[in-house]
């Protein structure tokens, strides 16, 4: 029988209760779909994709530089309380 060891990951609730569900679906358990990650990793020597910031939508890009060809300083994110304040 093949040595097996015990791995403690911590995530948030509701991502385990998804994650469950999808893998159910497909006939795994949570320790099937982790033991074919670490085995991707392994075959991958390294994380089997990208793993990186996503890029923003060209539309985003365009508004942003818009708002800096107007003179907008700061094209950060806008808080919810400023955009309440106007309504």
């Amino acid at each position: 029988m093949t040595k097996t060891d015990m791995l403690h990951i911590r995530i948030e609730h509701e991502t385990k209760l998804r994650v469950e569900k999808t893998l159910r679906i497909l006939g795994l358990s949570v320790a099937d779909a982790v033991n074919i990650f670490l085995s991707q990793i392994e075959l991958n020597r390294g994380i089997p994709f990208d793993v990186r910031r996503p890029r923003p939508k060209d539309e985003l890009l365009a508004a942003a530089a818009e708002a800096r060809r107007l003179g907008v300083e700061d094209v950060g994110l806008i808080h919810v309380e400023a955009l309440l304040k106007d309504l």
